[in-house]
This record gives C-alpha cells, sequence and structure tokens, in this order.
C-alpha cells in the first residue's frame, strides 16, 4: 500500500475553467496509483468559454498552498497546466500576457504561456520558498479561446510539476472506452479494440487500474496484462465469447488531474460534417468524393440571403465541374423550391463554389449538403493527403468542423502478395513451417504463418478459418486479426482440444497504396 508523503500537506486547485497537464494525456502519460485527496484551496474566476470564440473576460488563478513547508526554502519550482476540449484535442488556448503575484518570499516567480501549437500551456515557476508562512499565487491577465472545431463539453485538465510531487494538486480516476475489433472465441487473450475518440489509453489493470470490463450479453471483467500498439490487449484468458463491437471499458488512475466545467455552444452556429470519404488517386481526373454537411444548432441561424462558400482546402486539388447543393426540406437555395437542389457556382480557378439561401428554416434545424463532388488531383498531391472543403458563411457564422474530408490521396496502387509458408508445431513464430498438413496431438498448439510482400509493419492481417469435424468442411469465416511484425509477417495459433481440421487463410484488405491480397489455405489436423 503506497504510503502517505509524511509532511506534505495537500493543495488543490479548484478551477471554475479548464487547466491542465505539460505533457498530452492522450499521447503517454503514465497512469499511477491513486493519490489522497487534496485539503488546500484555489479559486480561478472563469471567463465564459465558447466553441469559435474567445471569451470576454479574463481568467483569474489563485493557488493556496496547503501547509507552510509545503514549498521547498530553496530551489526552482514549476507548475504547467494545460487545457484539452471535450474529447482531448489541443483545440483550447490561453490568450494574453499571464501577470502573476504572490509574496515577496517566492522569488523570481514567472508565469507564461507556450507559443504556437503550445498555447494550451501554462507555465508558474518560482525558485524560494518562506517555509513559516502560506504563499498564495495568483495568475490574471489570460483569456480562453476555443477553437470552431472544438468539441464541446467537460474540458480535459491536466498539471505536471518540477520540484514537488507529480500529484501535489490531485489526482483522478478516468475511463478507457471502446469496442472489440473481432469476434473474441473462449480463451482469447490478444483483444484488439478500436478506442473511442478522445478515450484515455488503456493500460496494464494494478497500480490503480481496474480490470477490463466487457459488456453484455455475456459480460465479464479480465486482467490486462499488457497493452500493445493499435490497441491489442493482452489479457487473461476470456470466459465467454464476445461479438464484434462489444464495448469494453477500463478504469484508469491519472496524476495531475484539475477539476473542470465544460466549454459550451453558442447558440446559434452550424455543424459541418463529412461523409462518404473515397480514394482519390494523384494525376488522375474527374474522381468522385463525399458529400458534406452543414447543419444549424436551431431553426433560422441561416437567414435568407445568406452565402454559403465551399472551397477546397488541399493544395493540387480542383473541382472538376460544379458540385449540388442540397438542402433538406426546410431550407431553399437559389431554385425557387423549398428543399430542391441547385448548382454551387464554380469560380474561375474552380476551387470553390457559392450557392445563396433564398429561405431561412422555420419548422426546425435546417441543413444543406454539398453533393456529386468530383475532384481533379495534381500528380504532386502526396499521398496520403486528406482532402477537405472548407465551408464559411457571409454574413458570418461559426462553424464547428466535426469533419471535412471527402477523399484521400493515394499514389498509384502496388500489387501486393500474402504468402502462407505453412503451419508449425507449437505456439511459435520461430519453429519450422511447412505447406503439408500439420498433424497435431489434442490439446497441443499449431501456429499458421502469412507473410505480406512488399514488408509492411503494422498491417492488420484478417483471420478466416473453416473447420471439418467429419462431416465437411464448414464455410470460411473471419475469426481475428493479427498485426505483422518488422519481418511483414504475422503469426496466428490454435488449439484443439478435439479431433478435427482446421483451415485457415489470411487476408490484407490493401491501404491507400497497396492492392488487397487474400493467402492460400493451410491446414492442421488434430487427433
Amino acid at each position: 500500500m503506497r504510503r502517505p508523503i509524511t509532511g506534505l500537506a495537500a493543495v488543490m486547485i479548484a478551477i471554475v475553467i479548464a487547466v491542465g497537464l505539460a505533457m498530452d494525456p492522450f499521447k503517454g502519460p503514465l497512469p499511477v496509483s491513486p493519490v489522497l485527496a487534496a485539503t488546500g484551496s484555489g479559486t480561478i474566476a472563469a471567463p465564459n468559454v465558447q466553441v469559435g470564440i474567445t471569451s470576454s473576460s479574463m481568467a483569474t488563478i489563485t493557488l493556496n498552498e496547503g501547509a507552510p513547508a509545503d514549498y521547498p526554502a530553496v530551489g526552482t519550482v514549476s507548475v504547467m497546466v494545460s487545457i484539452f476540449d471535450g474529447a482531448g484535442n489541443d483545440r483550447l488556448g490561453f490568450v494574453g500576457t499571464p501577470s502573476v503575484s504572490a509574496p515577496g518570499s517566492l522569488a523570481d516567480r514567472t508565469a507564461t504561456v507556450g507559443s504556437g501549437v503550445l498555447d494550451n500551456q501554462l507555465t508558474i515557476t518560482w525558485a524560494s520558498s518562506d517555509v513559516a508562512s502560506l504563499e498564495p499565487i495568483s495568475v490574471t491577465g489570460l483569456r480562453i479561446s476555443a477553437a470552431s472545431n472544438a468539441v464541446a463539453g467537460t474540458i480535459r485538465a491536466f498539471y505536471s510539476t518540477s520540484g514537488i510531487p507529480a500529484a501535489y494538486y490531485g489526482a483522478g480516476v478516468w475511463t478507457a472506452a471502446g469496442s472489440l475489433v473481432n469476434p473474441e472465441a473462449v480463451g482469447s487473450t490478444a483483444l484488439e479494440v478500436s478506442a473511442d475518440v478522445g478515450s484515455f489509453p488503456f493500460a496494464p489493470s494494478g497500480f490503480g487500474n481496474g480490470l477490463l470490463r466487457i459488456a453484455a450479453p455475456s459480460a465479464e471483467s479480465v486482467g490486462v496484462i499488457a497493452v500493445l500498439v493499435g490497441p491489442v490487449l493482452t489479457t487473461n484468458p476470456l470466459v465467454f465469447s464476445h461479438a464484434a463491437g462489444t464495448r469494453v471499458t477500463q478504469s484508469v488512475s491519472v496524476a495531475g488531474t484539475l477539476t473542470t466545467l465544460p466549454v459550451t455552444t453558442p447558440a446559434g452556429i452550424l455543424t459541418q460534417t463529412a461523409s462518404g470519404r473515397t480514394t482519390a488517386v494523384a494525376g488522375s481526373t474527374d474522381q468522385g468524393a463525399g458529400t458534406t454537411r452543414l447543419t444549424e444548432s436551431t431553426a433560422g441561424v441561416i437567414v435568407a440571403g445568406t452565402v454559403i462558400t465551399y472551397a477546397i482546402a488541399t493544395a493540387g486539388v480542383r473541382f472538376t465541374s460544379a458540385p449540388q447543393a442540397d438542402p433538406d426540406t426546410r431550407l431553399g437555395v437559389a431554385n425557387l423550391s423549398l428543399g430542391a437542389p441547385a448548382t454551387c457556382a464554380l469560380d474561375a480557378a474552380r476551387t470553390s463554389c457559392a450557392v445563396v439561401v433564398t429561405s431561412a428554416s422555420t419548422l426546425g434545424p435546417g441543413m444543406i449538403d454539398i453533393t456529386g463532388v468530383r475532384l481533379d488531383v495534381a500528380t504532386t498531391v502526396p499521398a496520403g493527403t486528406l482532402v477537405g472543403i472548407a465551408a464559411s458563411v457571409s454574413p458570418a457564422l461559426t462553424v464547428s468542423v466535426v469533419d471535412r474530408t471527402v477523399a484521400v490521396v493515394s499514389a498509384s496502387v502496388i500489387a501486393t502478395s500474402l504468402s502462407a509458408p505453412g503451419t508449425a508445431a507449437g505456439a511459435t513464430t520461430t519453429g519450422v513451417f511447412a505447406i503439408p498438413t500439420r498433424i497435431v496431438a489434442t490439446g497441443k498448439y499449431a501456429t499458421w504463418k502469412f507473410q505480406l510482400a512488399p514488408v509492411a509493419t503494422g498491417a492488420r492481417i484478417e483471420i478466416w478459418v473453416a473447420t471439418n469435424t467429419g462431416a465437411g468442411w464448414s464455410a470460411f469465416t473471419r475469426l481475428t486479426t493479427r498485426l505483422t511484425d518488422a519481418t511483414g509477417a504475422a503469426y496466428f495459433w490454435w488449439r484443439s482440444s478435439t479431433a478435427q481440421r482446421v483451415s485457415v487463410r489470411g487476408y490484407f484488405a490493401g491501404d491507400l497504396a497497396r492492392a488487397a491480397a487474400w493467402s492460400p489455405a493451410r491446414q492442421a489436423r488434430w487427433r
């Protein structure tokens, strides 16, 4: 059991806005064991933080020392606080010049805000302390800005320290969440998870981190032994089987978390989403793309006479022809009929188009899609480039961007092969793999090997299985997936307690640069 820090009174920053940590928690802070609740106090006067707006009022951050000797008499102390939106994105920032005030005994005190992409970080430092007195610290002069694509909701607030304990200002328990990518059989110990956007990272159980909770209909909890890239969770063996898409959650203890209030959404904004994303090949013309949609937060946000401009935000990409502006039945565009589409007028460069709204929505929040998007992509556009369509409105409205990507650029697709060198006895990555049917004793393992060429690390190989217990072969069904290692190899092992034949083949679904490929099937027989 972890002992409390002797002689140290915990301090807490009571915050009405979001302030946080030096390290982005979604890129690797380590979960730690829980810390006793703070007993100090602090206050912050909060501005009204809204999506797409810089707050009009200032924030005042006050830190109250818990006991006179908590800060060291000599030696630099720093506290770095950072702010993230409700989904953990770095889309909030401090604006202004911070001013720090404190008793003179806190020598060489400073407060600085990071520049550029680090503008969500505020660092407070001092060089010495009076161990006989309490020394409150106050920082003023800062507003809070939220980008137009910031996610509303409770702000993720974190901090880190130097010169005082890491969890001096408190800790918290957060939730890692996601869904199983594949169906998982009884006894499975490698679970591939699709983590929710903004989820905290999964972590090995223990040290304040809970078991992995797998949802109904066959609910169970298992220990997490390790977390691999993917993430793929190495766990204790499953007692039940679970379908793909089953929800999984885990309580994760994280040092340096602070109390927050949410960023809110302005009363009248437009939200931009996208669907139907396609792959567009560099150097090709007249290629189909997805759809982007603007949705009102309330009816009447888009007024009659509003001009909506859609601009391709990717250099080297142009519209092939004019797309259609397609409103729902509550909005009208320049065609004299509610809900009927109109041509979005192209500019000479074919990089943007505009449409005029002729009648506002009165029956409820309206929405308008841009459909029939066709793209010309220059040979100079790199593979993997996201093609987005940026929407702007006159008279001006905040456009909260959830997604605006309608295509992803691909280079010419190269041929890909997935071979199956065969099976080996045991659960192994180094055994002798051979093509003839592997004979295995019941209760023992056999391993299948698949080799992707050209070599790629971390490629997902689907594992498809058919069985024969004497009445003929079943159809192949997808059982799970495995990731290739640095040599392009992926391994799958199976153990059977009954006599049967098992045939396994691999499938690589392809990606932006590589074609899809099936492997031959290879067999093992248990008897």
